[in-house]
């Protein structure tokens, strides 16, 4: 999934364990998910895929629900 010669940047928000972040990591290290997972966004610093995006050196934002108001 690469546009010509540019590798296409991705966020991935996740909300728990990291299982989604785990396997996009993987197939792009096999070879067969050409993109650049750059950021990773969950509402929890206190989640499994946090710790697997810090450790791959990927950026990671906490966004809480607590910053925003209710509709």
């Amino acid at each position: 999934m690469s546009m010509g010669n540019v590798m296409i940047k991705i966020a991935v928000w996740i909300s728990g364990g990291g299982t989604t972040l785990n396997n996009i990591l993987d197939c792009v290290s096999k070879g067969s998910l050409e993109v650049d997972v750059c950021l990773v966004v969950s509402s929890s610093s206190n989640v499994g895929g946090v710790e697997i995006a810090r450790t791959a050196g990927i950026e990671t934002q906490i966004v809480r629900r607590s910053q925003f108001d209710s509709p």
